[in-house]
């Protein structure tokens, strides 16, 4: 009975030392982990890590190693390919797979508003002010400038290859870094080449792990 009695004793001694190694362990890796995010401004830690590194694009969501420019939506709740926003407008992240038709709902909603403030002058010219008329100027008058900005910031961040999320957050994302911490797109392949990869003409240029991995479009991935 007390050679059992001291077996259990030591096992529970063994435990106890298992779980204070675990703790250490722990608090180790929180204290690296702050001053990941403490040296990236306390953008996402992992987002900060080496593009070299798998582990620092595993989405624990999707239970995917995410391509580079891959992120996750919280309102899809799945990961999207090089994902540049979460539009409200068509209820659906964009995407290289719907970006060009994203382009083309933006020269129509922009040319249409205009088309709009152009009908409202002349319908004023020809027939005065009404209330309802100055609601419909003021409505225009708000919204067609706002689709022109959106459109000519598509446009601009085509031409340098880049997405909406990366302008955004560049400072966050160190493959957007260069060896002294500046921002440099690694992906900007000059303006004829970019337009050409936004339209999905040519394909899209594969950096760092990518090249090893291909495209890791896993099912969760849109």
């Amino acid at each position: 009975m007390g050679r059992a009695q001291g077996g259990g004793g030591d096992a529970r001694v063994a435990r106890a030392g298992r779980a204070g190694a675990a703790r250490g362990r722990a608090r180790g890796q929180a204290r690296a982990l702050g001053g990941v995010r403490a040296h990236c401004g306390g953008g996402d830690a992992r987002e900060a890590e080496a593009p070299t590194n798998p582990l620092s694009r595993l989405c624990h969501t999707c239970h995917i190693v995410r391509p580079q420019r891959a992120k996750h939506c919280r309102i899809c709740d799945r990961c999207c390919v090089m994902m540049d926003h979460h539009c409200n407008y068509v209820n659906n992240c964009i995407g290289p797979k719907n970006r060009v038709y994203f382009f083309m709902f933006l020269v129509c909603i922009t040319f249409s508003s205009y088309i709009a403030i152009y009908l409202a002058k002349q319908i004023v010219d020809a027939f005065g002010w009404t209330i309802l008329r100055c609601l419909f100027a003021l409505l225009y008058g708000i919204f067609g400038p706002l689709f022109g900005f959106m459109l000519l910031t598509t446009i601009f961040l085509a031409l340098i290859n880049l997405t909406t999320n990366e302008r955004i957050n560049k400072n966050r994302y160190m493959y957007l870094k260069d060896e002294k911490l500046d921002f440099k797109n690694p992906y900007d392949r000059g303006y004829l080449k970019n337009l050409m990869e936004y339209f999905n003409i040519i394909p899209p240029v594969l950096l760092g792990i990518d090249q090893n991995e291909g495209e890791l479009f896993a099912t969760r991935v849109v």
